[in-house]
């Protein structure tokens, strides 16, 4: 990717609390670009009950990823092997922090695709972590 292109997003993500385990797959268009080694993607996520607008971005760099959104839920959650991050999560229903242990985080690049692979574990406001798994592929159209 090197001007500004337009870009197809699919994220699967696997969750499982307990013994409850959950799948969802979303796709969006959307925009990308590359600048500075790092990969830009910027899409909009439309809360299917109420309409609402979440603009939202991936910052793809060479070893980890930011996932950034801001509208209904506003936050940035920062995905670095072998580390915890904090963040705060705003929600219209409050503020929360949302802790993210990343265990992996592997990019592949290709010439005119992108793929993540993410395992995490998610704690929001202290509760007891949700492990996730999620696959994004950033694919210029």
């Amino acid at each position: 990717m090197a001007a500004e292109n337009n870009v197809l997003i699919t994220m699967i993500a696997h969750t499982t609390d307990g013994n409850e385990k959950d799948t969802t797959e979303t796709i969006y268009p959307g925009k990308g670009y590359e600048k500075d080694g790092c990969y830009y993607v910027f899409y909009d996520e439309v809360d299917p009950e109420d309409a609402k607008v979440t603009k939202a971005s991936l910052r793809i760099r060479p070893r980890h990823i930011d996932i950034r959104k801001k509208g209904a839920v506003n936050t940035q959650m920062v995905f670095i092997p072998g580390q915890c991050t904090e963040t705060e999560y705003q929600t219209p229903y409050g503020k929360f922090i949302l802790t993210v242990d990343t265990k992996r985080a592997e990019i592949r690049k290709r010439e005119k695709e992108i793929d993540v692979e993410l395992d995490y574990r998610l704690s929001l406001g202290g509760a007891q972590a949700i492990r996730n798994q999620m696959k994004i592929k950033v694919a210029e159209l």
